[in-house]
Parts: structure tokens; C-alpha cells; sequence
């Protein structure tokens, strides 16, 4: 199972953006999380037109960044490109209240984009299992004690 990132959010932002609203201070701040290091960012557009060159896999694990209804409201429209790969939603707090209708994307965790995102440690290492490499390898390293846990 490969693990990928993929966000909603286009627009470039400045210096002071927090990385709550910006995808690519997104990613790295998950990058920094043990068994998350080797997610793979992954174009939006890339899942809804898939092609034979495309990385995803079924079973893939996908996480997705999003702040607004609209953009969910699109991806429920498009739930059947999404609905073979275990997903992880990171919705705008606004986008969390006012729909419900991301649940019919059936994902595995709902999470907003205000809350820490060092409770995904667990829930990825819980989805992936002891047998994906790097969560095995965060595992043993764990058991040896050199991995603090957050």
C-alpha cells in the first residue's frame, strides 16, 4: 500500500500562511509525522481523470486536504474514482459543520484542518499494519526506544 496527499487548495500563499491552509506546508508538516515520511504528494486532477500511468493502486492509502463545501460537494459527486482507496478527509472547519455529505465517501478518518495532526500517526500506523515497511520499521525502531511518540 502506497500513501499519498493530494489537496483542493490552488492558490499559492504568502509567507505568513499558516499550514493549515496551504498544501504544501501541509505535506511537509505530515512528512515530519514517522510513518507518514514517505507520502507521496498527488495532483488532484490526477484521480479524477485516472489513466494507466496513474500511481494509485487499489487499497492505496489517500489523504485529502480540503477547505471548502464546494470541493467536497465535487468529490461526493465523484465519490466512485475515490471509493477503492482508504481514505483519510482533512476538511475546513466551516466545510465540517455545514455538510454532512462527506460521509458518503465512506473514508476511514474525518478529521479538520484546525485540529493536530499527530493523531494521524496512530490511525495511519492502525491502517497500514505491522507488515508495511515503514510502519514496521517504525515499529522496531519504537520497541528499541529510540522513536519518542508524540
Amino acid at each position: 500500500m502506497n500513501i499519498f496527499f493530494s489537496s483542493f487548495i490552488k492558490y499559492p500563499c504568502g509567507q505568513e500562511c499558516s499550514f493549515r491552509h496551504c498544501p504544501e506546508k501541509y505535506l511537509f508538516t505530515l512528512r515530519e509525522i514517522p510513518c507518514l515520511s514517505e507520502i507521496n504528494p498527488l495532483p488532484t486532477d490526477s484521480f479524477f481523470t485516472p489513466s494507466l500511468t496513474s500511481p494509485l493502486k487499489s487499497g492505496d492509502l489517500l489523504i485529502l486536504h480540503t477547505e471548502s463545501r464546494e470541493s467536497l460537494e465535487k468529490l461526493v459527486e465523484k465519490r466512485k474514482v475515490v471509493e477503492q482507496f482508504r481514505l483519510i478527509l482533512i476538511i475546513g472547519e466551516q466545510a465540517y459543520h455545514n455538510s454532512r455529505s462527506y460521509h458518503l465517501l465512506a473514508p476511514r478518518f474525518i478529521m479538520t484542518s484546525q485540529q493536530d495532526v499527530s493523531v494521524l500517526k496512530d490511525v495511519v500506523q492502525k491502517m497500514c499494519g505491522p507488515r508495511h515497511p515503514v510502519c514496521r520499521s517504525q515499529a522496531a525502531a519504537h520497541s528499541q526506544g529510540s522513536i519518542s511518540t508524540f
